[in-house]
Order: structure tokens, then C-alpha cells, then sequence
């Protein structure tokens, strides 16, 4: 895979981990992006600084790789936030209908 094809799929992963946060439970899928993100715009990055010496990069595919290890490393703390507060929203909620005694417990506070 060519350093630019990293850059893009890293970029685009990127954007993807920055997103899929806000969609609930899509915070699992933004951790798994993210990281990829990470790991394929390291790898671009990389490539571009074995490749410096042999010939002439574009600037815009190392911006890519810039942008896209930002965004992913971005999407994977939004992500990790975002499951936390999900998992202690759901755990709060659970515990407050186990304690109400469900729908009916409720009733029996008026």
C-alpha cells in the first residue's frame, strides 16, 4: 500500500472515530477506527520520512497523515469518554429501576 492510500485511509478513519462517539454505543466502532487511524497514519508517516532522501513527497499526502493520526488520536478520547459515560448512564438506570422496583415501585412513591 502506497504512503498517499495510508495518508487517505487514516484521514478517513480519522473523521470516522470523531463521529461514530456521538452515536451511542457507536463509541465501540470509533475506538477500533481510531486506533487503525493511528496505526495506518504512523505507518505513512514513516514511509514518507524512509522516502525523504530518494525522492520528492507531495506535502499534501504527509498533511494527511498529519491530520489523520490527529483526528484518530482525537476520536479515540472522545470515544473512550463517550463509552464510559454510556456504560454509567445505562449502569445508573439499571440500578435505579432495580431499586425502584421497576414501574410499579413508582406508583407507590405517590
Amino acid at each position: 500500500m502506497t504512503s498517499k492510500a495510508q495518508s487517505i485511509t487514516a484521514l478517513v478513519l480519522g473523521i470516522v472515530s470523531c463521529v461514530c462517539p456521538w452515536l451511542g454505543w457507536g463509541a465501540i466502532l470509533g475506538l477500533v477506527c481510531g486506533i487503525v487511524g493511528i496505526v495506518f497514519a504512523v505507518k505513512a508517516r514513516k514511509q514518507f520520512e524512509a522516502n525523504a532522501a530518494a525522492e520528492v513527497q507531495e506535502n499534501s499526502s504527509k498533511g494527511m497523515a498529519t491530520a489523520g493520526l490527529v483526528l484518530s488520536i482525537i476520536g479515540v478520547v472522545l470515544s473512550g469518554i463517550m463509552f464510559v459515560c454510556v456504560v454509567c448512564a445505562v449502569c445508573t438506570l439499571a440500578g435505579v429501576a432495580s431499586t425502584a422496583g421497576g414501574l410499579s415501585g413508582i406508583s407507590s412513591l405517590y
